[in-house]
């Protein structure tokens, strides 16, 4: 079959009869006489890497059949016969003539040949739309699970400022943890900050998690994590290459972690959940991402 995808290439198979009718009798066992399917599939979930040539226009209630093979772009137009009930097999629709162009939008339809001429409607399904990919600073940190995590986030403006910060290499970057065990055996906190030397805007927050693996330790690591999640929602506008990102801490462990985010973890890492996640993220950013030490303190 005509493909639409080059990430697709399926091996030369050479089935027998007997396949064929072994095949037949599978597909038969699993759906009515009519061969429709008892419960229908859903939506598309993505691009068919098929060439989908046949559609259904539900409007005016015709059928097109596009051609792909030709200088020019053309396509058959079927009209359902008047005066014919449906059968169980569907409706039946007759060739009345060849159109040059792309014929008018409508939904994938499957058919079964009854003739050169005619066909009948078997099924339908709706043309597959991506979802529209949110850029807005604002929009893909709302769109992220849990938002609890940003109750105490604060940003100047409307965020584009780290995105261009991004561009130009003008962030600078910080996060910190904090675990008091004579105070809660059970929670950890950390604190993060991102400063434009350039705009002198800022964007800032703090995290609180209850859990009984808490140290310092997962402490630093959630500050890292908040970092890469606030990096990310930044990062969603197709740009120029970003500069290198350097972000600051003070825990060697996160520092070598957040370095060499393909390598895999020990088999009793500590914290091995949160730091899976923090290498998950940089890993899968478009950023390069440079952790260092933090070694003295600054008001910024």
């Amino acid at each position: 079959m005509p493909c639409d995808s080059l990430g697709h290439q399926f091996p030369l198979e050479e089935p027998t009869r007997a396949d064929f009718y072994l095949w037949e009798s599978c597909v038969r066992a699993i759906v009515k006489p009519s061969l429709q399917l008892h419960q229908p599939l859903g939506k598309y979930l993505q691009t068919s890497h098929l060439k989908r040539r046949w559609t259904w226009a539900q409007d005016s209630d015709e059928l097109y059949f596009v051609h792909s093979d030709g200088p020019v772009e053309c396509y058959d137009l079927f009209c359902r016969e008047p005066g014919i009930y449906p059968t169980r097999y569907g409706s039946k629709y007759r060739w009345i003539e060849t159109k040059e162009g792309v014929p008018p939008s409508g939904i994938y339809a499957s058919v079964r040949e009854l003739s050169d001429n005619t066909v009948t409607l078997h099924s339908s399904c709706p043309i597959y739309t991506p979802i529209p990919v949110a850029t807005d600073f604002w929009e893909v940190l709302h769109s992220f699970e849990n938002q609890s995590l940003w109750r105490y986030f604060h940003c100047d403006g409307d965020g584009k400022w780290i995105h261009n910060g991004l561009l130009l290499g003008t962030l600078v970057i910080v996060h910190d943890g904090s675990y008091m065990k004579e105070v809660a055996q059970d929670v950890c906190s950390a604190g993060f900050m991102i400063y434009c030397t350039h705009t002198r805007c800022r964007a800032k927050g703090t995290v609180v998690e209850k859990s009984d693996s808490a140290d310092n330790y997962r402490a630093e690591v959630l500050g890292g994590i908040m970092i890469q999640l606030v990096l990310k929602a930044a990062s969603q506008l197709q740009s120029s290459p970003y500069a290198p990102v350097q972000i600051h801490c003070d825990n060697l462990g996160v520092v070598n972690h957040g370095n060499t985010p393909t390598r895999s973890l020990k088999e009793k890492q500590a914290q091995a959940d949160a730091l899976r996640i923090l290498k998950h993220l940089i890993q899968t950013s478009p950023l390069e991402v440079i952790y260092g030490t933090c070694l003295c303190k600054s008001r910024l």
